[in-house]
């Protein structure tokens, strides 16, 4: 979950930087049916005012639009995560069982406005599940009629973008991740160990600060377990900050332990943290 921002820029001689937008809170809306948990509110606040450099001569557009109103539009589409934890909303997929209102608004320089997204579905999913919770500012016309400046000068609009997430929780979840494959990798990094985890569970599993314990395995495929360590994932890898949702698979990196003999191993993961 996390705050894009685009931008489109116009040509420069001169430039400055503005942009109205907006915030959003919460980021993570989390529904339990079984709970009667069934509506969320979003705290929508506009943020605005000119970001501009002093050196640059500064034409009408800016200054006409300060603090102009922002446009937003709320989606509710689906979620998945890859192997390699990059996000992406498939667009077959979208939130029916939501209600979310009003689904676009427009604030104004001052304005804190609340939007409600409720749960209607009918039917509860065997497995907790993610959605999408998308909040973009949408493009302000611009007047035509603005007169233009005397020389060439260069506007970055910005515009926000919101990456939140739904989950939608039924009782009793609980993840349970098994080891899909393991195999070492010679890249520029050096030897790394890399594991395909899947959760086979109810409920999403954090990955954060996991482990990994590894074995050599003997002539007999079997783990030696005196030879037994422990490996720390990468912690700048985008494959662990993201949960592991049940029915998903992950592939995690870790560099291989100095010493251990390379080849096949038994690989067990360890999570410290506990779901939430």
């Amino acid at each position: 979950m996390f705050n894009r921002l685009s931008s489109a820029m116009f040509c420069a001689l001169a430039c400055s930087a503005w942009g109205s937008n907006f915030s959003m809170d919460p980021w993570i809306l989390i529904f339990e049916p079984q709970k009667k948990i069934l509506t969320q509110v979003v705290t929508f606040t506009y943020q605005g005012g000119p970001r501009k450099d002093p050196s640059a001569q500064s034409g009408p557009l800016p200054s006409a639009m300060d603090n102009a109103p922002v446009p937003v539009e709320i989606t509710i589409p689906g979620r998945e995560v890859t192997l390699d934890g990059k996000l992406s909303y498939p667009a077959s997929q979208a939130g029916n069982d939501f209600v979310v209102y009003p689904s676009q608004l427009i604030l104004y320089p001052g304005d804190s406005k609340k939007v409600q997204v409720q749960w209607v579905g009918e039917t509860l999913p065997d497995k907790e599940i993610s959605l999408g919770f998308i909040a973009t500012q949408l493009p302000l016309k611009l007047n035509d009629k603005l007169d233009q400046p005397k020389r060439p000068v260069g506007v970055m609009l910005m515009q926000a973008r919101y990456e939140g997430v739904i989950v939608v929780r039924p009782a009793n979840v609980k993840p349970r991740v098994v080891v899909d494959t393991a195999y070492y990798r010679n890249d520029s990094t050096g030897t790394n160990l890399v594991t395909v985890l899947e959760n086979k569970g109810t409920g999403l599993q954090p990955l954060r600060n996991m482990e990994l314990a590894i074995a050599p395995l003997d002539k007999a495929g079997k783990p030696a377990l005196s030879q037994r360590t422990t490996v720390k994932v990468k912690s700048d890898s985008p494959a662990i900050t993201q949960s592991l949702f049940a029915g998903f698979k992950r592939m995690v990196v870790a560099p291989w332990p100095p010493g251990f003999p390379v080849g096949p191993v038994n690989v067990t993961p360890i999570f410290p943290e506990s779901p939430k």
